[in-house]
């Protein structure tokens, strides 16, 4: 597939937000309690924090996957259940959309994950935007994918 040389699976997909993840819920309560507390007459703006904040991580965070490639294969894992995938099952791969850290991969038939999974693409420590090797790496996976079609 391609050019790349691995003694181990690349991790594609960011940590941090794979932290988020699990620790979103948490923040969201915790704010919204600070606020109840702090403007004890004020019921309605912290029930729409808890409730939004909880709607927004239920959409956006939670179907966020751990992501790493090895060799031809994708490892992908939710913490619960684990998959590994041929880059020939790969219908297409966007990175995009509602945030430019979110990359979709789309595949040909249903996986353990259904037929579509996002991550978080791993970021530059320093300095905005996708880290260069990371982004080499979904360029080359992209090219087989288009070569395949």
């Amino acid at each position: 597939m391609t050019n790349i040389k691995m003694d181990k699976p690349i991790r594609l997909s960011d940590p941090i937000a794979g932290a988020f993840k699990y620790l979103t819920p948490f923040i969201i309560t915790w704010v919204g309690t600070i606020w109840y507390v702090t403007n004890e007459h004020d019921t309605i703006t912290p029930t729409i924090i808890v409730v939004g904040g909880l709607a927004y991580w239920l959409f956006m965070f939670l179907p966020l996957k751990r992501v790493f490639l090895d060799g031809n294969h994708l490892i992908i894992s939710s913490g619960f259940k684990k998959d590994r995938i041929h880059l020939n099952d790969i219908e297409s791969l966007k990175t995009g959309g509602w945030s430019m850290y979110i990359t979709h991969v789309h595949f040909k038939r249903p996986t353990s994950f259904g037929k579509t999974i996002m991550f978080a693409t791993m970021q530059k420590r320093i300095g905005v935007g996708i880290n260069d090797g990371i982004q080499n790496i979904l360029t080359q996976i992209n090219d087989y994918i288009e070569k395949k079609k």
